[in-house]
């Protein structure tokens, strides 16, 4: 029940805009849970652009360097693909802790180049779910 509420309050209140937080089906990772805000695909050329949002189960991922004595709650991430290149890079990344702080990564900390990505990874799911949708209408 309490893992109900705090998905509910997670996707209903981690921004202003009028996200549509869709699950991802094919990214079912143990008991962690992927959504992608539709509302948010971008399409420049040929780079697709989308909001995700992964939700820890509660206390089972600790952060990182000073952030290791908290709790990962969920983390958003923009991610960008080029879809007929099987490529991607991460643009932007959130780590969000269950005691209501953030660890945002600065834009220097992710590189500005694109990597092919294997089919069956993780990031490779994202891709097929982010290039089958359909182009936003302007």
């Amino acid at each position: 029940m309490r893992q109900t509420i705090l998905l509910a309050l997670v996707l209903t209140c981690t921004s202003a805009r009028a996200d549509q937080w869709v699950p991802v089906p094919a990214l079912t990772e143990g008991a962690g849970r992927t959504f992608v805000d539709v509302s948010s695909l971008r399409v420049d050329g040929a780079v697709r652009r989308a909001w995700f949002k992964f939700i820890f189960a509660p206390q089972a991922t600790r952060g990182g360097g000073g952030d290791a004595n908290k709790w990962q709650s969920f983390l958003v991430v923009r991610d960008a693909f080029l879809c007929d290149a099987k490529s991607s890079r991460i643009e932007a990344e959130d780590v969000h802790f269950d005691d209501g702080s953030v660890s945002a990564a600065s834009a220097d900390y992710f590189p500005t180049r694109w990597r092919r990505v294997a089919p069956n990874s993780v990031i490779g799911r994202k891709l097929a779910y982010v290039c089958a949708l359909p182009r936003p209408k302007s």
